[in-house]
């Protein structure tokens, strides 16, 4: 009963982080969508060379290569929480150091997709906001370059 009581919570919890993500991205014009690409295709590199806990990057799960079964969803709540936790830990550094900002808004893309694998609600959610971030392909290696010399100069 109280699990079935916090996994109901949990859901609605994704469900508005979701829907607000969703509300978010829908306002962004393409510059900013190419932006968040960029962002989220940083952040997924950095996660494919670093597994958490022994587990990899679940990009065959959202990728939709995969079914998720039980195994597949301890391994997406526990790699949900380790992203959350870097999530925290890149707003600590946002005010000093751009690599945080940066990696907070793609993990912030991830989590969302990540959330999106939780029901047939949660996934049609996710269906639309990557829907709408693609919007912003064609200026998403411009806006990498961009990051990157930003980045460079930073340092």
């Amino acid at each position: 009963m109280f699990k079935k009581l916090i996994k109901g919570w949990s859901l609605k919890q994704y469900a508005k982080s979701l829907a607000q993500y969703e509300t978010f991205v829908s306002i962004c014009d393409n510059e900013e969508l190419s932006g968040l690409l960029a962002t989220s295709s940083v952040a997924r590199q950095v996660l494919l060379q670093r597994p958490r806990g022994g587990r990899t990057f679940p990009e065959a799960a959202l990728n939709g290569e995969i079914l998720i079964d039980s195994t597949l969803k301890a391994d997406l709540a526990f790699y949900n929480k380790s992203l959350i936790r870097d999530l925290k830990q890149c707003h600590s550094m946002i005010d000093h150091d751009i690599g945080a900002t940066l990696m907070a808004s793609g993990l912030t893309i991830w989590i969302n997709s990540i959330h999106s694998l939780y029901g047939p609600e949660l996934f049609a959610a996710g269906r639309r906001v990557w829907g709408c971030l693609i919007r912003g392909r064609a200026g998403w290696e411009e806006s990498l370059s961009m990051m990157i010399n930003r980045r460079l100069m930073q340092s």
